[in-house]
């Protein structure tokens, strides 16, 4: 599968990693399963691998991975998301960013600094929280 379309999204404290389907008529967010707590499977498209999930916690994969992560070291806990807070943007020193969609991709933003920074661009980069779980004067 490809991580560029994987999405996570939180439901009673817990994470899930998977595709999204968001219902037209309720507006429901969902995770179609593929990651959910330590256990892997692959996505099968059957109720029992298929959770609601919290709107304001849904963020995008990035496609790219960092160097080191606070969930573990799994391919699956590397992965950069949206929300996620990050150090090791280059050119930047030890500042905290906080990666989003804005426009045509993804970017690292720091109150500290008034340009945005494309995380593409950084091979170095730390997850050291997310903003649904952590404040970033916190981390």
């Amino acid at each position: 599968m490809n991580e560029r379309y994987l999405f996570r999204g939180k439901n009673d404290g817990e994470w899930f990693i998977g595709s999204l389907h968001v219902c037209s008529k309720t507006n429901h967010h969902h995770i179609i399963g593929k990651f959910a707590g330590d256990e892997v499977a692959e996505i099968n498209l059957v109720y029992n691998d298929v959770v609601e999930v919290d709107p304001a916690t849904v963020g995008q994969c990035t496609g790219l991975s960092a160097i080191k992560s606070y969930r573990g070291s799994r391919p699956e806990d590397l992965l950069i998301f949206e929300g996620d807070i990050v150090k090791g943007i280059w050119g930047c020193g030890g500042y905290a960013f906080i990666v989003k969609w804005v426009g045509a991709g993804f970017f690292a933003d720091s109150d500290s600094f008034a340009v945005l920074k494309p995380i593409a661009e950084s091979p170095g980069i730390k997850i050291i929280g997310n903003i649904h779980d952590n404040r970033v004067e916190d981390v």
